[in-house]
């Protein structure tokens, strides 16, 4: 396993490297462009982070450069410590810089068989702290995960932020109208600041051949094991700057209890709490958000939220690219019996159900441990411990659902077995 990657390091040089080369700023428009050895080249698709803030009354132009390259080169980070390379950049905020191998070191205790190398080159570090006003932001999809931060940061001035080009493509609009829609209206009845982020930071990478240069206990992807926490998060910098933002808030895709089921102490994903605390920047904290919630806590502290509030509306899937739910996949199924275990109606949160579709997740259940896979249903989304919580609610509740022949199968079914 380790061999392999050590057979795809060796076709680099010392000399391979990734620069900056420029810092393009207008008002709202953020383009950090770079060059790179040829023996690079394969790896981007695009030389070029552009980052586009939509309904931010802030202008670009007062955030220094050694904060606005902040994403870029965040998200080129791991392709430098991964393949060990040399990165070139000519101003980065003191801060920053000196979290950097921090973050690397996190990345290290999570995947010990790969030596995570690299030289970071900066020619001016400058220090821009600054005095920190009342306010935080939260990068917020609507998904279950963000609004549990959301419910456990409502009274701290949150400014809510979604990007467009991380989960839903960029050249899928409509989706992403859909979306920005239903958020504007989230941010207006509580009373909370948003905006919008456009950025090619994933469109940029060649996926398919970072993908297949990972070593084989990476068996996931690019995107979720080494770069989408610091990727993502950084996008709110330039912002957090212009605001005197204490603190940005990610919320944690995985728990301290679902680590310690698969025998570790964090699950290796990109998004980690010994990854994402480590980055600083200017005056800045960044907060993994959530850890010590299970997804079932997360979804009943939402439930809680919703009963003495208006419901929320939840955001879940991984399949549709339209901004909506498609209430049939894995990750749709287990929020829809999730709700149902607590007595509530999928319905009201942002799902379509009814007899019929409840009946269908049990099938798709059932194909998927025949060892067969459909859209939606594949075995490395499958997560059983999520449907065990889930179980044992329907259990505890029993007698509410013991008549009820749609759900009650779930009481007694072995999501563990094949």
């Amino acid at each position: 396993m380790f061999k392999k990657f050590k057979l795809i390091s060796k076709y680099f040089s010392k000399d391979s490297f990734i620069e900056i080369t420029d810092i393009i700023k207008t008002e709202n428009i953020l383009d950090v462009k770079f060059k790179t050895s040829e023996d690079i080249n394969r790896f981007l698709k695009e030389k070029y982070h552009f980052i586009e803030y939509l309904k931010f009354d802030f202008d670009l132009r007062n955030c220094p450069d050694g904060v606005c390259v902040i994403p870029a080169v965040s998200n080129l980070l791991p392709i430098v410590w991964f393949f060990d390379l040399k990165l070139i950049v000519d101003e980065l905020d003191k801060n920053f810089y000196e979290s950097i191998d921090e973050i690397k070191k996190g990345y290290q205790q999570m995947y010990p068989f790969v030596d995570f190398n690299g030289k970071i080159v900066v020619k001016n570090i400058i220090d821009y702290s600054y005095d920190s006003q009342d306010n935080s932001i939260l990068l917020f999809s609507q998904g279950l995960d963000s609004l549990n931060s959301f419910v456990n940061h409502i009274d701290e001035n949150l400014h809510l932020t979604t990007i467009h080009g991380s989960d839903i493509p960029l050249d899928k609009t409509e989706g992403f109208d859909y979306l920005s829609r239903q958020i504007d209206e989230f941010a207006l009845k509580y009373n909370c600041e948003n905006s919008f982020i456009r950025s090619n930071f994933r469109r940029c990478m060649n996926y398919q051949v970072l993908d297949k240069s990972l070593p084989e206990p990476m068996i996931d992807s690019w995107w979720h094991q080494l770069q989408h926490g610091i990727g993502i998060l950084s996008h709110a910098v330039v912002m957090a700057y212009l605001k005197k933002s204490k603190c940005i808030y990610i919320a944690s895709s995985h728990s301290e209890s679902y680590a310690n089921s698969l025998g570790l102490d964090y699950v290796r994903c990109a998004s980690s709490p010994i990854i994402d605390n480590q980055f600083k920047f200017a005056s800045c904290k960044i907060v993994h958000d959530g850890y010590e919630y299970r997804r079932i806590d997360k979804l009943e502290n939402i439930v809680d939220f919703s009963r003495s509030h208006e419901t929320l509306k939840l955001r879940v899937c991984f399949t549709s690219r339209d901004g909506s739910n498609c209430s049939i996949c894995e990750k749709c199924a287990r929020s829809i019996f999730g709700l149902i275990s607590m007595g509530e109606d999928p319905n009201e949160y942002g799902f379509n159900v009814d007899e019929d579709r409840l009946k269908l997740i049990k099938h798709n259940l059932d194909y998927l441990k025949t060892g067969k896979e459909k859209k939606g249903w594949r075995q490395n989304n499958y997560r059983p411990y999520h449907w065990i919580n889930i179980q044992k609610n329907f259990q505890d509740n029993r007698d509410e659902f013991e008549d009820n022949e749609t759900v009650n199968w779930i009481f007694d079914y072995d999501f563990l077995g094949s």
